[in-house]
C-alpha cells in the first residue's frame, strides 16, 4: 500500500513541477500581440508589438492610464530570421501564444504563405484565429502609430476589424482561412492610419476596404460598397442601411443559398432580406421600401460577381460548390475556377419583404 502512495505522490509531484516550469518560462518571455512584415533590402523587416505590464515605468506593474505596450523591429532574409533579431535586440525570447493580429505592408502578399508564415504555422505555441490585415503603407508605421490617447493595441486594431465586418465595410480573414484556402482566393481587410479631425498631430486607425486575392496576390480593391456585396453574396456580416424619405432603416434578418445547374450550366445565388415590420408600420410604403431595398441591394451583389468574374478570383465559393454538386461539370472544366467561368453563367436575386 504505501509503494501505490509513493508512485502516486511522486507522479504529482513531477506533474506539478513540469507545470510550474512551463508558466514560469511564458512569463519570462516577450509577449508578441501583434506582428507587422514590411519587405526589406535583405528580405523582410518584421515589428513587433510587445506587452509588458512594467512597460509604462510605473510602480506598479500594469498601468491602465497606458497601453504598456512598445514595438520592436529588425531585419532578415526570413520572418523568422527577423523576427531572432527581434529577440537579440530584447534579450529575451518571444512568446508568440498571443498574437491577435499579423499585418502584411505594401510589397508584402500571400503567394507562398507557408513559407511567409513559417513561424506562426510551426509553433504550437501560434493561436490560428488571428487575424490578418494589409495595409498600403508601412506594417511597422500602423504598429507603431500613436493616437491621441497612446499607442494603439493589437486588440484595438482587432476590435476594428471585427466590427467593420459586421457592419460590412470590410472583409474578415485569419490565419488559418488563409492556409487553409486551396483557391488562393480571400478578401484580406486593409488598415490604414489617418488624421483625426484634420489635426495632424491626434492619428485615428480606421479600416479601408478590402484587397482581393487571386493565387495569394492583390488582384483588385473592395470598397467599402463591395464589401457590403460581399456579405450579401456570403450571407455574412449586416444589411446596409436603407434611407427612404428620410428615414434609415436596417433589416434585421438575411438568408441566402445558392443553385447550379449542370444541365444549363448555371449558378445563381438568391438573397432575401426581411425588415422588421415595426420599423416601416404607418410610416412608409412596404411595396416602395421593398423595391428601394432591392434596387440598392442588387446591383453591388452583381458588381461583385462581375469583379469575381473579370479577374477569375473565386471569393464566392462558387467551385467548392460546383465540385461537390456537379463533379462531372468541375472535371469537364479543367478542375479550375477560370475554366468554370468560361461556361458557367453566375447571376443573383434579391428579394425583400416587410414581416
Amino acid at each position: 500500500m504505501s509503494r501505490k502512495w509513493f508512485f502516486l505522490i511522486s507522479a504529482l509531484l513531477f506533474f506539478s513541477a513540469f507545470g510550474s516550469r512551463s508558466t514560469v518560462a511564458s512569463l519570462d518571455r516577450a509577449m508578441v500581440h501583434a506582428v507587422g512584415i514590411d519587405p526589406a533590402e535583405d528580405g523582410f523587416n518584421v515589428t513587433l508589438q510587445i506587452f509588458r505590464p512594467d512597460s509604462a515605468g510605473t510602480e506598479t506593474q500594469l498601468d491602465p492610464a497606458k497601453a504598456n505596450i512598445f514595438t520592436v523591429s529588425a531585419s532578415g532574409k526570413t520572418v523568422s530570421a527577423a523576427m531572432t533579431g527581434c529577440e537579440n535586440k530584447l534579450g529575451e525570447f518571444l512568446f508568440i501564444g498571443h498574437v491577435q493580429l499579423i499585418v502584411l505592408g505594401s510589397g508584402i502578399d500571400l503567394a507562398s504563405p507557408y513559407e511567409l508564415l513559417a513561424p506562426f504555422i510551426r509553433s504550437k505555441e501560434s493561436y490560428l484565429g488571428a487575424k490578418l490585415a494589409f495595409t498600403d503603407d508601412s506594417a511597422s508605421k500602423l504598429l507603431s502609430a500613436e493616437l491621441s490617447e497612446g499607442a494603439v493595441s493589437a486588440q484595438s486594431l482587432v476590435s476594428i476589424i471585427e466590427r467593420s465586418a459586421e457592419n460590412s465595410v470590410t472583409a474578415d480573414c485569419d490565419l488559418l482561412a488563409a492556409l487553409s484556402d486551396d483557391t488562393g482566393s480571400l478578401a484580406v481587410p486593409v488598415l490604414k492610419v489617418t488624421d483625426a479631425s484634420g489635426d495632424e498631430k491626434e492619428k485615428t486607425v480606421t479600416t479601408d476596404g478590402a484587397w482581393a486575392l487571386r493565387d495569394g496576390r492583390r488582384e483588385f480593391r473592395l470598397s467599402a460598397e463591395d464589401c457590403s456585396g460581399l456579405a450579401l453574396l456570403l450571407c455574412d456580416g449586416a444589411v446596409p442601411e436603407i434611407t427612404r424619405q428620410g428615414i434609415t432603416v436596417r433589416a434585421k434578418e438575411k438568408t441566402g443559398s445558392l443553385s447550379v445547374s449542370e444541365k444549363e450550366r448555371r449558378c445563381r445565388f438568391s438573397i432575401s432580406v426581411c425588415i422588421p415590420e415595426d420599423l416601416v408600420t404607418g410610416l412608409l410604403d412596404e411595396g416602395e421600401l421593398c423595391r428601394a431595398c432591392e434596387q440598392e441591394l442588387r446591383p453591388r451583389c452583381e458588381r461583385i460577381i462581375a469583379l469575381c468574374t473579370k479577374h477569375r478570383t473565386d471569393l464566392l465559393g462558387i467551385s467548392k460548390a460546383v465540385r461537390a454538386r456537379c463533379p462531372q461539370l468541375w472535371l469537364d472544366c479543367g478542375e479550375s475556377f477560370e475554366g468554370l467561368m468560361n461556361v458557367l453563367d453566375v447571376s443573383c436575386g434579391v428579394s425583400c419583404e416587410v414581416r
